[in-house]
């Protein structure tokens, strides 16, 4: 199992590789976030992040509170609604604020035993105050995510499994103000997850954010990011 993982990943190389050679200027990003979950009963829950992000070029911090409902009739599809808000500390501007509501669907397909195979469309709903200007902006954005998580292994001789995610997400724009890159995206994923305890659940994710926007003068831009999320569900054994 894990050779065929050190495979994937070795295959995936030349990927990372273009994405950071066909772009001007490469950012690094600093991500983690607090992801608790209560669930109500087999079918609904309530989860979200608490999260805190820092862009290492622009001395950039973002807190963001994101409450999520889920709702999942079947082993097939499932249903988010949530609401966030997004406040930046800039160091070289006025801070902004963000108010955030979206709503995705989730399709677990196809299926196979060991394997978690989903497809999420979403989509997000934008305000936008940026406050050295005084403006608001409102735009509306999609998004794609196609993921694979690996079948769980051992590692380090450790009791708690491990298991590797891989993603891609294409984001899009319906509304969009005049220049917002990140509106026009491909994020790519790859990372190492840990099983702790039926309640814990720890990742870190490596992210390369692609910008298919360009700007007039033919300036793109691409994103590393390094990500660590913990998973906390609150209540493991409620049926």
């Amino acid at each position: 199992m894990k050779n065929r993982v050190l495979l994937f990943i070795f295959l995936l190389t030349p990927v990372f590789s273009f994405a950071q050679t066909t772009f001007n200027q490469t950012l690094t990003n600093f991500w983690t976030d607090l992801n608790p979950r209560y669930r109500f009963n087999n079918n609904l829950d309530i989860r979200g992040d608490l999260a805190f992000r820092w862009n290492e070029n622009y001395n950039r911090q973002l807190y963001i509170v994101r409450p999520v409902f889920a709702w999942v009739p079947n082993k097939t599809i499932g249903y988010r609604f949530g609401a966030s808000m997004f406040y930046s500390n800039n160091f070289y501007s006025q801070d902004d604020i963000e108010l955030r509501l979206h709503q995705a669907a989730i399709v677990r397909w196809p299926q196979f035993s060991g394997w978690d195979i989903s497809h999420r469309f979403m989509v997000e709903e934008r305000w936008i105050y940026q406050g050295g200007i005084e403006t608001y902006d409102f735009l509306v954005r999609t998004r794609y995510r196609l993921r694979l998580i690996f079948p769980e292994f051992g590692l380090f001789g450790l009791k708690s499994k491990f298991f590797v995610p891989i993603s891609l997400e294409l984001l899009g724009a319906l509304m969009v103000p005049d220049v917002i890159a990140a509106s026009y995206q491909d994020r790519l994923t790859v990372g190492l997850g840990n099983k702790i305890s039926k309640s814990l659940r720890l990742e870190f994710h490596y992210q390369s954010h692609g910008s298919r926007f360009r700007f007039g003068d033919g300036f793109k831009i691409t994103e590393d990011v390094w990500r660590l999320r913990l998973f906390y569900l609150i209540n493991p054994d409620k049926a």
